[in-house]
């Protein structure tokens, strides 16, 4: 059969310290793109 949605909580840990960092560069780099695309002319 196809995908099997998984039963909640999930056994890992969604809020480790390296989670964390990525999450936080990439919401860096969204801020940045958004910025960067308000100067795009319509």
């Amino acid at each position: 059969m196809g995908y099997k949605i998984p039963q909640l909580p999930l056994d890992l840990d969604l809020e480790s310290k390296a989670i964390m960092k990525k999450t936080a560069a990439a919401r860096s780099e969204l801020a940045e793109m958004k910025g960067a695309a308000l100067t795009i002319p319509n």
